[in-house]
């Protein structure tokens, strides 16, 4: 809880501030992979949080790639 509940709690914030589309601030999103590895490192003992992590991750990349798809084709018009 000590490691997840700041994550959660600054997130919940960026979407206040930002909305939900520029709230995405996690490593996958910004390519951070010395922290995914750290993140990887913390949790890796408790395979079921490993699996909601990984399951989120996969949405973060999808969502992320698709946004920024759509603003690259909102430019480009």
């Amino acid at each position: 809880m000590a490691i997840i509940l700041p994550i959660m709690e600054q997130t919940i914030q960026n979407i206040k501030e930002l909305g939900l589309e520029d709230a995405l601030s996690a490593p996958i999103v910004r390519g951070d992979i010395e922290t995914l590895k750290k993140h990887i490192s913390l949790i890796k003992k408790d395979k079921k949080f490993l699996n909601v992590y990984r399951i989120l991750s996969e949405y973060l990349i999808a969502s992320a790639l698709y946004q920024k798809r759509s603003k690259i084709k909102r430019i480009l018009r």
